[in-house]
């Protein structure tokens, strides 16, 4: 009872810091406002976790209290020296730390596989809103286009990062949290060019992860595999959630991820939005494994077979991407 008294007391103080913080262009308010987000979070993140992960809220805790002093103080002499372009790229910089993009993506991804899925929701959507607010008023305050290629460098190894970091497992907490270093980019993105689409984007993207968390944490499921063991109607869903998070279509998620392209491609960035063609592919020809787990009792000589036999939808899908491309040119 008092546990539950508790929670309600700090999810109260979490989506009061979030609401106090987008009502605000002051910069120190808004600061003090993601500091009040942090407090109320590290609580709930004890009482949600066992206790053989009790240590993970040390870890944030000393994670973002190092970047919001970095903030500060860089907040402080970015207004003394007259908006300097050093402690701006300062500024950039912890927020990107504090959302856990490259180059600071190692404590983000070890928080969540170590945290339970509620945990992972919370860290992966309400977390990251007040530093994704931080970051479009600061572009709204000096226009940040002079060092644009190096925000675009972080974002184009945040792409790679991610790729390489569902390659290779079977995690589904890697996986999705991969997925979402994988959306970060495109978040960030949105945030620079349309803030509006960047909202639209995030809470449809913020809904459909809030599904696939709690179906996977009703199952208590950890591996892939572990989906064959249950019923063939939420083999369904989970098949429909994965096309959802890839945003193929017909999703609208795709109606969405065809806009954006062509806004970044109507401000010339073509590059960016070439690799963020290419990262939806690959997701989906990584994730394409997903089918073949749900509905068969597969082996390794099966999955090689599939894979070759889908070479040629992924060509396929290159040919759509390529058509669209050059339909926003």
């Amino acid at each position: 009872m008092l546990m539950n008294i508790n929670l309600t007391l700090f999810f109260s103080m979490l989506n009061l810091s979030i609401l106090l913080g987008t009502s605000t262009n002051s910069l120190l308010f808004l600061w003090m406002m993601i500091e009040m987000n942090m407090i109320s979070f590290i609580p709930i993140l004890y009482f949600l976790n066992t206790p053989s992960n009790k240590d993970i809220f040390m870890k944030y805790f000393l994670i973002q209290s190092f970047s919001s002093s970095l903030m500060l103080i860089s907040m402080f002499f970015f207004s003394l020296m007259n908006y300097s372009t050093l402690f701006l790229m300062m500024i950039l910089l912890t927020i990107l730390m504090k959302m856990g993009t490259w180059p600071f993506l190692w404590w983000y991804m070890h928080l969540l596989i170590n945290m339970d899925w509620s945990s992972n929701f919370l860290l992966m959507t309400s977390q990251k809103m007040l530093p994704f607010y931080l970051f479009h008023n600061i572009n709204s305050i000096k226009e940040i286009s002079y060092i644009i290629n190096l925000i675009y460098l972080i974002l184009i190894f945040n792409l790679i990062s991610s790729f390489f970091m569902i390659m290779n497992t079977n995690l589904l907490k890697l996986i999705i949290s991969a997925s979402s270093l994988n959306q970060m980019t495109w978040f960030l993105n949105l945030l620079i060019w349309d803030y509006s689409m960047w909202f639209n984007y995030f809470m449809i993207y913020s809904i459909i992860l809030f599904i696939t968390t709690s179906l996977f944490k009703f199952f208590n499921l950890t591996f892939i595999h572990d989906i064959h063991f249950i019923t063939f109607y939420y083999k369904i869903l989970i098949l429909i959630l994965t096309i959802f998070f890839i945003m193929l279509p017909p999703t609208i998620n795709f109606y969405l991820k065809v806009l954006s392209i062509k806004i970044f491609s109507l401000n010339s960035y073509f590059f960016i939005s070439f690799m963020l063609c290419l990262s939806t592919i690959f997701a989906f020809y990584l994730k394409i494994l997903f089918p073949s787990i749900l509905f068969f009792k597969t082996n390794y000589f099966y999955l090689k077979n599939f894979i070759k036999i889908n070479k040629m939808f992924l060509i396929f899908l290159v040919t759509i991407y390529f058509t669209l491309f050059y339909w926003m040119f």
